[in-house]
């Protein structure tokens, strides 16, 4: 995976002495205002917060204004918006979180937005990719199920136009969740994230003196629960109770690789399997004996 993507969980430790929601907001706050701290690019929110009231809310709320490239989970029913953080301004950026599996509960493919009539919205993976530029980009909908934006290209002088689907697309899937650094996601708990940081800020916060394994300017953010029994968790192809923040992270992976996976139309398959059939048949008629199969 790429190593601008780095992940902080929230676990079941994080979470031991929030008995009241204007704890557990300033847990995130604080969270926030560490990675403000450590300038990273982009931080993304897999996380809900509808308790509590306005009071509880206000420092989530300056943390995020503090930081200014923070994208909040956005839930999308038939027939409404759900904000995951209904106390938050208008103009904080949403990215969806919505995340289907497949049929037989595998989840393997993640749309990267929503797109049709006067809808067009982006993801928590795009909308956090979008977040990362200097100023922030946006993205538009010129055609139902598609998503376009620009960005500098390969010369760092000339903007080309970028797009994805927001149909299903295939995760490119790296490593199960279990999977350390380098071969998985960075990743730190957040009472690490803390411990980590206070030691750097005591000892002066020297930016050349950064201690390994936090996160750091350039990196992209995500927050998510990785608690035990938080509920938000599924199978992929490569675990069957993976975090499902992991399916952000790899489609923000997706993004920053330009490696989409792209899966043959159904005419397609067809084609091909037919292919191999004719292939098999005549290969059959061709062979025989044990020479001529080697």
């Amino acid at each position: 995976p790429d190593p601008r993507v780095f992940l902080v969980g929230i676990e079941t430790k994080d979470l031991v002495g929030m008995s009241t929601t204007g704890a557990e907001y300033s847990n995130y706050a604080n969270i926030l205002d560490i990675l403000t701290d450590l300038q990273v690019s982009a931080v993304g929110m897999d996380i809900i917060m509808v308790r509590g009231g306005e009071q509880d809310a206000q420092g989530v709320r300056e943390s995020i204004r503090n930081n200014g490239h923070v994208v909040l989970a956005e839930m999308r029913t038939a027939t409404m918006v759900a904000r995951s953080f209904p106390f938050a301004a208008p103009q904080f950026t949403p990215g969806l979180i919505d995340i289907a599996s497949d049929a037989d509960g595998v989840h393997r493919r993640y749309a990267y937005g929503v797109t049709g009539g006067f809808t067009c919205e982006p993801s928590l993976a795009l909308a956090t990719y979008l977040a990362s530029f200097r100023p922030p980009r946006t993205v538009t909908c010129p055609g139902s199920g598609v998503l376009v934006w620009k960005e500098l290209g390969a010369d760092a002088v000339t903007l080309v136009e970028r797009k994805v689907s927001a149909e299903g697309s295939l995760l490119n899937f790296r490593s199960p969740w279990t999977e350390p650094w380098d071969r998985g996601f960075k990743y730190i708990s957040a009472s690490d994230l803390r411990t980590k940081h206070k030691e750097w800020h005591d000892a002066g916060a020297d930016p050349s003196k950064l201690p390994a394994g936090l996160p750091t300017r350039g990196n992209l953010v995500l927050i998510g629960s990785v608690a035990t029994g938080s509920g938000d968790a599924g199978s992929t192809p490569l675990g069957t109770s993976e975090p499902l923040v992991q399916l952000h992270a790899t489609a923000l992976d997706d993004l920053l690789q330009t490696r989409l996976l792209a899966e043959l139309p159904t005419r397609g398959t067809i084609g091909f399997t037919l292919a191999g059939l004719l292939l098999i048949a005549l290969a059959g008629r061709w062979i025989r004996g044990i020479p001529g199969l080697v």
